[in-house]
């Protein structure tokens, strides 16, 4: 089996989609499956595979092509992609909306490849609503068509999976999860950071991990963290450690904080990799991530991987956060985020048990070997339902 991931970007400050992407491929490797990545050319492509070939040393057996995805460039790709799928027996798309998901679309009919397309969250009635206007007019352009042309999606989540049927209907839908590595191989990889001696803090504090971005929820929890202090007196040195890239929100948040009085308490440390990554995981009492909208956030698995329980809402999508009892989902306002956290934090032993269901459920369902394994038989049947429609047309 040959399979391609195609993905717009593979910066470590994109977000979920290139590490799932990259952690699934590499686990394939393992797997012997044949895989081989394809980004958009971009002047810093190359410093980032050698950080992600690092961290994940299996990567550095995948060939990495990146393309010129410039508008002037576009026959060119376009060659590039066709003869990709002729060589790959599936062609595994991450992402919509970008030039390499359209151009892999628009050329579907002329390749032998099944097209296995991941929209990463990317249908959900809440991006589809994020730039709305902008969207709109892209389905009505063709992308809605181009959608259909797919052989099959991949779904993160059973959320996702409902989601992606009520955009495109009728398609055929694999649900295979975000994953783990084993916590311990992941920590013992250098830090990727450009900050000099940023560790934990000394003090106690909640850990939110994600981008700065309105729907992972930052300025929901700096809301309930002030109520929390408020509640918690008999701990001054309480802190709430924000980590991850700016989307556009950090100075809308230092601005709240510091109406809220408690600009003292809040440290905004930027993207975090490797060991710092780690380190912060597992120093932090608990991970609160109160999202508008998650496919499946990956954050709160690595907090779950590393023993560390978890706050977080039914939109980010981890239902096993309850059903595993590995931490508290709540609506996500700001009074019932400060009182599920404030339970957290006075009940020490029930955090340490949360903390081990929560990493007995990772270890058995969400591991990236289970998940490539699964993928495998995803392509197989892919693989084999594009055989019979090349046959049906070739006969026709």
């Amino acid at each position: 089996m040959e399979v391609a991931h195609l993905i717009d970007s593979i910066s470590p400050e994109a977000g979920g989609p290139p590490r799932v992407m990259l952690n699934l491929a590499a686990a394939q490797v393992r797997l012997g499956i044949g895989v081989q990545v394809v980004t958009r050319k971009d002047a810093q492509t190359d410093t980032w595979w050698s950080q992600w070939c690092e961290r994940t040393p299996a990567l550095s057996s995948i060939p990495l092509r990146a393309l010129d995805c410039s508008w002037y460039a576009t026959g060119a790709r376009a060659r590039a992609v066709r003869a990709l799928g002729d060589r790959a027996n599936v062609l595994h798309v991450h992402g919509i909306w970008k030039a390499l998901a359209w151009q892999t679309l628009a050329n579907r009919s002329r390749f032998g490849a099944a097209v296995l397309l991941a929209p990463h969250g990317m249908l959900s009635p809440w991006s589809l609503n994020h730039h709305r206007l902008k969207k709109s007019v892209a389905l009505r352009l063709g992308w809605r068509r181009m959608l259909t042309s797919a052989d099959a999606f991949h779904a993160v989540s059973a959320g996702e999976e409902v989601e992606i049927a009520a955009a495109v209907p009728g398609s055929q839908i694999a649900v295979l999860p975000n994953g783990v590595a084993p916590v311990d191989d992941a920590a013992a990889v250098p830090a990727q950071s450009q900050r000099a001696n940023v560790g934990p803090p000394s003090s106690r504090y909640v850990l939110f991990l994600a981008r700065l971005h309105v729907m992972k929820g930052p300025d929901l929890l700096l809301e309930a963290f002030a109520r929390l202090i408020r509640q918690l007196t008999d701990e001054p040195d309480l802190t709430l450690v924000m980590a991850g890239p700016d989307y556009g929100m950090r100075r809308a948040l230092e601005s709240q904080a510091r109406r809220l009085r408690m600009a003292d308490r809040v440290r905004f440390l930027g993207a975090v990799f490797g060991r710092e990554k780690w380190d912060l995981i597992r120093g932090a009492a608990l991970c609160c991530q109160p999202s508008r909208y998650e496919a499946f956030s990956l954050s709160l698995l690595e907090s779950l991987e590393a023993g560390v329980p978890v706050v977080t809402t039914p939109e980010a999508n981890v239902p096993d956060v309850a059903l595993a009892n590995a931490g508290i989902v709540c609506q996500g306002e700001p009074e019932e985020l400060a009182q599920a956290m404030l339970h957290l934090l006075t009940h020490p032993q029930l955090r340490v048990e949360m903390g081990q269901r929560g990493r007995a459920m990772v270890y058995t369902k969400y591991t990236w070997s289970k998940i490539a394994k699964d993928s495998a038989a995803v392509y197989e049947a892919l693989w084999r339902r594009a055989g019979e429609h090349r046959g049906a047309r070739a006969s026709g």
